[in-house]
């Protein structure tokens, strides 16, 4: 009967390892998946982050584009401005030449010089 007896505790000690076995397996396994939960969130969180500071980034760019345009156009007009006023300049001086070649041919007409 001891023979028995010492197999039952076998079987008995044999379980109740295979139970803790399979409580550590399944605590192992609630951490692992837990840890991968978190992992995703934190990956999700990070996803986010990123598309927001992109977003972010493309309208600070967008921004700075568009002033930089604004820049170039306004350099534009200015060179633009400066022409017109060289330009009227010279129209005001090619019509002074013209009024005193009129008097110098209206004098010379005038008095037979």
């Amino acid at each position: 009967m001891e023979i028995t007896g010492s197999g039952g505790e076998m079987e008995t000690k044999e379980e109740a390892m295979k139970s803790e076995i399979v409580i550590r397996c399944a605590k192992a396994l609630f951490l692992i998946s837990s840890l991968k939960n978190s992992q995703n969130q934190y990956h999700f969180i990070n996803t986010t982050n990123n598309y927001e500071e992109d977003h972010q980034e493309r309208t600070e760019l967008q921004l700075l584009k568009t002033i930089a345009d604004l820049k170039i156009q306004l350099v534009k007009e200015r060179i633009q401005s400066k022409n017109i006023k060289h330009c009227s300049l010279i129209e005001f001086v090619l019509q002074i030449l013209l009024i005193l070649s009129f008097l110098s041919v209206i004098l010379v007409l005038a008095f037979g010089f």
